[in-house]
């Protein structure tokens, strides 16, 4: 008579055993995705919201730099919903923009950029008067060049140079030219990374790019000078 055998000992229980391991952790990741995953969109929607807001961190009263290295979840939410509108462009149905009111009147927009930089997609914020004729700020949100040269765009003194230049004057658009970091620019020069020209260039004209076309198609009907 043959002696029968534990299935424990048996060749099959390995098998057995390591489909039910495996199924258990699917089950633990999936169920720490869906954990994590509510924690990771809160984070970014409000890293998008603080960044939408400091663009216009001198219009708004209850803004500082105080309050937004807080980062107090509630406070931005509740300072986005009073000053800021989602938009959709009408014939771009899966295009974002952003509507700043003050006092309920339209103050400004701000339109999500992309440029190709040296090594990476380079992903800012620019905001515009409401009669698209000057900037009134850049935000680089994400990027990935090299580091100590063209990741050097998210240095404040870069940005800061955007704010009041002139968009578009008279009938035609008005064009930035870059000029060395050390330089001496005039009202329609950007300094440059010195090291990162591709970087440099690449926020100008992707820029301009973008908010001559977003104009032209969707905007033309605005008040210019």
């Amino acid at each position: 008579m043959k002696e029968k055998t534990n299935f424990l000992e048996s060749r099959l229980y390995p098998v057995v055993f390591m489909i039910i391991l495996s199924a258990i952790l699917t089950l633990i990741l999936a169920f720490s995705y869906q954990l994590s995953k509510g924690r990771v969109e809160m984070y970014q929607e409000l890293r998008l919201q603080t960044n939408l807001l400091s663009l216009f961190k001198s219009e708004i009263p209850e803004l500082n730099d105080k309050v937004i290295k807080e980062n107090n979840p509630v406070i931005m939410n509740e300072l986005y919903n009073k000053y800021l509108v989602s938009k959709i462009l009408a014939n771009r149905p899966d295009y974002q923009y952003y509507e700043f009111l003050d006092n309920g009147n339209t103050a400004g927009y701000v339109f999500p950029i992309s440029a190709k930089g040296l090594w990476s997609t380079i992903k800012l914020l620019v905001a515009i008067d409401p009669e698209f004729n000057q900037y009134l700020g850049i935000k680089i949100i994400s990027q990935g060049e090299t580091p100590g040269l063209g990741a050097r765009i998210t240095e404040n003194w870069f940005q800061e140079q955007f704010t009041g230049k002139v968009f578009y004057q008279g009938n035609s658009f008005n064009k930035l030219q870059l000029i060395e970091e050390n330089g001496n620019p005039n009202a329609d020069q950007i300094l440059q990374i010195t090291g990162a020209t591709v970087s440099s260039k690449a926020i100008v004209a992707g820029i301009q790019h973008d908010l001559e076309i977003l104009y032209n198609q969707n905007f033309s009907n605005v008040k210019v000078d």
